[in-house]
């Protein structure tokens, strides 16, 4: 797993996110619930155009971890980006719940709401 780990992160670092994205699905299929994993795999998604499979991925992540505002925030971004603001709207105000002080999160709230 070891090994997996640091040939994905290679395979990021090198923006081969193709072969990051095998490595990291080996990795977990074992490792379930590792949310550093998934967020890194929901990135070389993002970079692959393949926002839907990141959408997945970062929802996971934000259960796993506590207080996750950055996976609510970029959950929030890609339904924008994919057309759908009423679920955008949903996941920003989410990340808003866990900090009302998030700049971004209230700035993306603020555009969001007018559309």
């Amino acid at each position: 797993m070891q090994r997996l780990r640091s040939q994905a992160l290679q395979a990021f670092e090198s923006a081969d996110y193709t072969a990051a994205i095998t490595f990291l699905d080996k990795i977990l299929e074992v490792c379930v619930w590792d949310a550093e994993l998934r967020e890194l795999r929901a990135e070389c998604f993002i970079k692959e155009g393949e926002p839907r499979k990141a959408i997945s991925d970062l929802k996971a992540t934000s259960k796993l971890k506590n207080d996750n505002t950055e996976a609510f925030y970029k959950i929030s971004t890609l339904y924008y980006q994919l057309g759908d603001h009423e679920l955008s709207l949903s996941e920003v105000r989410e990340c808003l719940k866990l900090d009302q002080d998030h700049k971004r999160c209230f700035a993306h709230y603020k555009q969001v709401k007018k559309t």
